[in-house]
Parts: structure tokens; C-alpha cells; sequence
């Protein structure tokens, strides 16, 4: 059962994190702030944490923390950004984030590295980023985006939330720039959000860790998820499948460390997995070496399924059967991915 559901009011997550640590009756903690400093008094305890994919700086080199993904570099250039401009056919790139969280602020730095590592042979180029915004852009963003339209940006990778995604979008069109196509950091199943914006979000795209509703989900665990989430009344977004995958995982290491189990039986016993999908929900995770982040230059496989979103609704950018684009790293020149299912 979810025992205890603790809000950390934003400010208070080390604190939080730290009544938690010392609170024997927690087995194992489902962890989805915004900022994640808490996260390293959590680390290295025989307490398994099951969090999001943002957490990956916070989260590197702890063997008893679980993300969407295996542990990912978040300074290493990789193929997404470009990839995502090249389906929408655009070429001119931006990218802004958050002062207050580091992994915001990484995210801008390296979509900056990785789009200019491939631009000779992409086609695709950086042209304007700013990483220092304060959250929730209390001020707007109407210099920010004067400055972008003045750059000829046709495209923004975005490293905030959802709903500073909406004063992006509205700055744009009050700016004459409504084509430009934003990519979404959320909003991936959440058909309210996606609806009740549907003039504003028309053609941004996003991508996702995970098989879309919209894929091929036959051979897989999709309909089950599908199923259980609309029976709990989870609402359909993101971080719902991010918590049901997350669940899947906590499930998975208990069955795997036996009747007889512990903290550090399920954290050895997950530690052992290593081809993970999620019954093909997910790209296969290796678990042995899963909490380490790779170094630039290291040979890694990373997959993404992509979609645009269309009438308010969101239709896959790729291929039904196959909607995990997979590239194959590291990699000198542009190449274009492989389409691969994990069913």
C-alpha cells in the first residue's frame, strides 16, 4: 500500500526526505518533486527510491534508485533534440530552463552541446539559449522571445514544466511566431491539457521514454496499464506512466527477492534485471550497471518514441509497430535512428 503521501511544499524536500530516511516503517519511497535535493540522503540507504527521469543528475552512482531509464548522462551530447527539429522540419534551435534547478539548467547546456555536435552534418543549428529563468516566469517572457524571433528561431527545446510551456506558447503567438514549433517537456497523455490548448500546442511535439497509446501495443503490458490507471482515476499524463512503470519496477524486485524479503533483498534482487521493459513498455534496462551514468564517448544505446500533437490530441511521429527510435552512440556524424519495439 502507499502508506504515507508527503507534500514537500517545494522548499522543504531535504527535510522531508530526511524524516522519511529515519522513519523505519517506509519500505520504499515513491519520489517525484520538482527539486531534488533530498534525493542524496535518500542515496546509498537500503531504502529503494523509485523517481523520474529528471532526477538523473541527483540520482547517479545510488544503487537503491530507480528511474524510468537506467541512469543517464545529463552532459553527454546525444541525438534527441536534433532528431525532434529534423521531424519537424525545422532547422534554427533555442533552449531555456530554470535557475533553480540544476537539472534544468543542464538540460539547455546540453541540448546547446548536442545540437552543435551534429550541425555540420544535421543541418540542424543552435541559435539562442538561456538557462537562468526563474520559475514560473513571474516577469513573462516577452524579451526572451523578442531576442529568439530576432535569432530566426523556428524551434524551442524546452527544459520547464507543463504549465510554463502555456506562457511560451501564449509570449509566441502574441509575438507573431504561433508556427514555431515548441518541443514539450510533458503533456503526453493528458487529454485535458492537451485539449483545452489545442490552438496553442498545434504541431509541438514530445517525446517519450516509454510505448505511446497510440503504438502497437500488442505483445506488451499497454492495455493493462491503460486499464488500471483509468480504474484508480489516475489522471492520464506523464508522470502517471511514469508512476505506473515506476510500480511495475517496486513489483518486479519484491516477486525477484522471494517470500523471504527486505530492503536490500529487493535492492540486490533489481540490481540483477538486465533486460527490464515493463512487459515492453520501456526500452530494456540493465540493472547490473544501470545506476552509472555513461561518459561521453561510451558505446550506449539510447531509444525515444516521438509524436506531434494535432487537434488537440497527440499522433505518433513514427512507425506503429516499431515507435522506439533507437540510436546507436557515440556517433561522429549524423545518423538517422533505428525504429525498434520492445515487445
Amino acid at each position: 500500500v502507499i502508506g504515507t503521501t508527503v507534500d514537500d511544499e517545494m522548499a522543504n524536500n531535504q527535510v522531508k526526505s530526511l524524516e522519511l530516511k529515519s522513519d523505519t516503517s517506509v519500505f520504499g519511497i515513491f519520489f517525484a518533486p520538482l527539486v531534488y535535493p533530498g534525493l542524496a540522503d535518500l542515496g546509498d540507504t537500503d531504502i529503494p527510491v523509485y523517481t523520474t527521469y529528471v532526477a538523473a543528475p541527483e540520482a547517479n552512482n545510488f544503487e537503491n534508485v530507480y528511474m524510468v531509464l537506467v541512469e543517464q548522462c545529463t552532459t553527454c551530447a546525444s541525438p534527441l533534440s536534433t532528431y525532434e527539429a529534423k521531424l519537424a522540419g525545422k532547422t534554427k534551435v533555442a533552449s531555456i530552463g530554470f535557475g533553480v534547478s540544476q537539472a534544468s539548467k543542464d538540460c539547455v547546456d546540453r541540448t546547446e552541446k548536442e545540437i552543435k555536435k551534429w550541425s555540420s552534418t544535421s543541418g540542424v543549428e543552435f541559435v539562442y539559449k538561456n538557462n537562468d529563468l526563474p520559475f514560473g516566469f513571474p516577469n513573462g517572457l516577452g524579451p526572451e522571445v523578442s531576442a529568439m524571433k530576432a535569432a530566426g528561431v523556428d524551434f524551442i527545446s524546452t527544459c520547464i514544466d507543463q504549465n510554463s510551456v502555456l506562457i511560451l506558447e501564449q509570449e509566441l503567438e502574441r509575438q507573431g511566431m504561433g508556427d514555431v514549433v515548441v518541443a514539450l517537456p510533458q503533456g503526453y497523455g493528458d487529454t485535458d491539457f492537451l485539449s483545452a490548448n489545442a490552438a496553442l500546442l498545434e504541431g509541438d511535439i514530445l517525446m517519450t521514454t516509454y510505448l505511446p497509446f497510440e503504438a502497437d501495443g500488442e505483445g506488451t503490458q499497454l492495455a493493462t496499464m491503460q486499464e488500471w490507471l483509468a480504474k484508480t482515476g489516475a489522471v492520464m499524463n506523464d508522470l502517471a506512466i511514469q508512476g505506473w512503470l515506476n510500480a511495475d519496477l517496486a513489483v518486479t524486485g519484491l516477486l525477484a527477492a522471494g517470500p523471504d524479503f527486505d530492503r536490500a533483498k529487493v535492492i540486490a534482487a533489481t540490481n540483477a534485471l538486465t533486460d527490464y521493459t515493463a512487459g515492453g513498455l520501456a526500452a530494456a534496462a540493465d540493472w547490473t550497471n544501470g545506476h552509472v551514468a555513461p561518459a561521453e564517448g561510451d558505446r550506449r544505446k539510447i531509444c525515444y518514441s516521438f509524436l506531434f500533437v494535432k487537434g488537440g490530441t497527440t499522433e505518433l511521429a513514427t512507425d506503429k509497430a516499431k515507435p522506439f527510435a533507437c540510436f546507436q552512440l557515440p556517433m561522429d556524424t549524423w545518423t538517422d535512428p533505428t525504429l525498434t519495439s520492445f515487445a
